[in-house]
């Protein structure tokens, strides 16, 4: 019903079978068993863990038919340290960093469910009417990158890459380097940088700034985007857009105003 590979390359593997043949055995890489725990009721899942008090310790979840199951912590020589008994029907169980275990509860006719016991056994948390769950993990909160394009400005001026002043748009005279703003808790893995949904530069990995320098020939509209992927698989994207004037600044200044509209 269930193999755990081990730091060591032991394997621990769990024989579902009903009272008293259901089993846990461990092997090693050669093949020899070198641990077990037997007579258990329908043992479906296996997890070697590590207690200060007991050192290395074997959480097996029993799910047997057509009557409740137990949670039940081993200590190498097979005496029981914890337990949770009377489930209904538990699929899994697992041990958080702050020492609660979640364990899925699963029956045709219910309860369906998942409960995070406490340590002495306490029920702290559930979450109810789901449909057949079967395994369970408490993933830590992880916010959001965030991503700021500073330069060029909205709403400003802009020659040879300063925004000098404010504007009704954003305009940009001359060649300018594209800077954002990064907030990432999990690293960043990339960040792009798009004109016009075309990606023109792709930075690897964390950087102390991240920037791109954009000089078009062409006058006209144009998009910036830039976008930050982090190492927990999230995205965030900030855009700018704006018009690319190529000529002399001052003769936009006199007489080509109207184009903002």
């Amino acid at each position: 019903m269930d193999a755990e590979r081990l730091p060591n390359g032991n394997t621990l593997i769990a024989e579902g079978e009903l009272w008293p043949d259901g089993k846990v055995l461990e092997f090693d890489s050669a093949g020899n068993e070198v641990w077990n725990i037997t007579e258990l009721d329908g043992p479906v899942d296996v997890e070697r863990l590590y207690n200060d008090s007991y050192g290395n310790i074997t959480l097996i979840t029993e799910h047997p038919r057509f009557k409740g199951g137990n949670v039940t912590e081993y200590d190498e020589n097979g005496t029981i340290v914890w337990q949770i008994k009377g489930l209904a029907h538990p699929q899994d169980a697992e041990r958080l960093p702050n020492g609660n275990t979640l364990i899925p509860e699963t029956g045709i006719l219910g309860p369906n469910r998942v409960i995070e016991y406490s340590p002495e056994g306490t029920k702290l948390w559930l979450i109810d009417g789901l449909q057949y769950p079967v395994d369970v993990e408490r993933l830590p909160y992880q916010p959001s990158p965030s991503i700021e394009i500073i330069n060029p400005k909205e709403g400003y001026f802009h020659i040879l890459g300063r925004s000098l002043f404010p504007f009704p748009k954003a305009f940009v005279y001359g060649p300018i380097d594209v800077k954002v703003n990064i907030t990432s808790f999990s690293g960043v893995e990339k960040v792009q940088f798009y004109i016009n949904d075309e990606l023109k530069k792709t930075i690897i990995g964390d950087e102390t700034s991240y920037e791109y320098r954009w000089a078009p020939m062409m006058c006209g509209r144009y998009t910036i985007k830039a976008v930050v992927y982090d190492n927990a698989g999230q995205n965030a994207s900030d855009s700018i857009t704006l018009f690319k004037w190529r000529a002399h600044p001052v003769l936009l200044l006199a007489g080509l105003i109207p184009l903002l509209g």
